[in-house]
């Protein structure tokens, strides 16, 4: 008996995802900060969506592997940078580049409400004036 080999339509779990808004696809990532990322793909094609985000989330996953092996193969834990080599460090900070990429435009999508005032509502919302009614 042979086993086919499913087409994945989707990414591990927890490596990122694509979610369908207001018409076209968003990728959804942790980078390798730990931030999380979500950007436009300007596709409506979820087969290209899923191969962008694949992109990036690889790019991040050849950062943090790089660094366990680097850590696993003998790189000592003394001071900053974990004992790597200023060569070692410059290839990691590239890698680190390389996998932010256009995130760094954009990464909260305009949904953290920075720089305006949000109204509270309810009980936690200011009485008007001193000591008046609501």
């Amino acid at each position: 008996m042979t086993e086919t080999i499913p087409t994945p339509t989707r990414l591990p779990f927890r490596a990122g995802s694509i979610q369908m808004r207001h018409g076209s696809y968003w990728a959804v990532y942790t980078a390798s900060k730990g931030n999380q990322v979500q950007l436009n793909t300007q596709t409506a094609d979820s087969v290209a969506a899923l191969r962008w985000c694949a992109e990036r989330v690889a790019a991040v996953l050849r950062v943090k592997l790089f660094t366990i092996e680097t850590i696993a193969n003998g790189a000592g834990t003394e001071g900053y940078g974990y004992g790597l080599s200023a060569a070692q460090r410059a290839e990691i900070r590239a890698a680190v580049e390389a996998a932010q990429g256009d995130a760094q435009a954009g990464t909260t999508a305009g949904r953290t409400g920075a720089g305006r005032s949000i109204k509270a509502a309810g009980r936690n919302r200011a009485k008007a004036g001193k000591g008046g009614t609501r």
